[in-house]
């Protein structure tokens, strides 16, 4: 009796192991941040924060719209925080693999003063959230500091589904010749249909503070990454 109960305290353990062990292994999202990059604009109160965030788990999952953005100076003190920061468009579905960007404004008076020494930025993947399909698309830059209101983006797309498209996000991410994230621009299209078929080309320009900057800290966009964006 004592061996037949000896026996079955081992069974039931290893079925607990066993159990603990293939909750433990569940595939899961993770939601990584790649890259970032923080501009503080010189004594106005404005920053503008860009990132791209991927899935590095290994299971799809959406990317919280709670996304929180730390400031910090050269001693390490709290600057600023800023919460609900989020993917463009927010609460995006990735797959295992795939990426997404963020791009927030920031107004506070704190950045009239302090100097940002380091940025921390972390979002969580989350069970719920939007589906949006993807569109193929082609990215040009067309950039000349010389020139203030001649620098911008153009992202052409088809559409490539069954029906008119009346709403669509584009995401235009510029990069330097290191492959460093130097900004991110979205522009949300409302109300203008493109026929299935058809080809439409958006323009998103460079801002012409973030080009003042680009020049003052002698940065050059040369390549863009762009994502454009339509509801299911």
């Amino acid at each position: 009796m004592k061996r037949f109960i000896a026996m079955l305290l081992i069974l039931c353990s290893a079925l607990l192991m066993t159990a603990a062990f293939a909750e433990e292994a569940a595939p899961e999202a993770k939601i990584t941040v790649v890259e970032q990059h923080f501009i503080n604009m010189e004594d106005d109160g404005r920053g503008f924060f860009f990132a791209k965030v991927q899935n590095t788990g290994d299971a799809a999952g959406y990317a919280d719209y709670k996304g929180n953005i730390v400031l910090f100076d050269a001693d390490g003190n709290i600057i600023l925080t800023e919460n609900y920061v989020h993917t463009k468009p927010s609460d995006v579905y990735l797959e295992p693999g795939e990426y997404a960007y963020v791009c927030e404004s920031i107004y506070d008076d704190a950045l009239d003063t302090a100097e940002v020494a380091d940025c921390q930025f972390s979002i969580k993947a989350v069970d719920d959230g939007e589906e949006y399909e993807k569109l193929a698309s082609e990215a040009k830059i067309h950039f000349e500091p010389d020139e203030e209101d001649d620098n911008y983006v153009d992202v052409t797309f088809t559409n490539t589904t069954d029906e008119i498209l009346y709403d669509y996000e584009i995401v235009a991410a510029l990069y330097d010749q290191n492959g460093e994230l130097l900004f991110i621009n979205t522009e949300v299209v409302s109300g203008i249909g493109v026929h299935p078929g058809s080809t439409i080309t958006v323009r998103l320009y460079i801002y012409e503070d973030i080009l003042m900057y680009f020049c003052r800290e002698g940065l050059t966009p040369t390549t863009v990454d762009a994502l454009v964006y339509c509801e299911k």
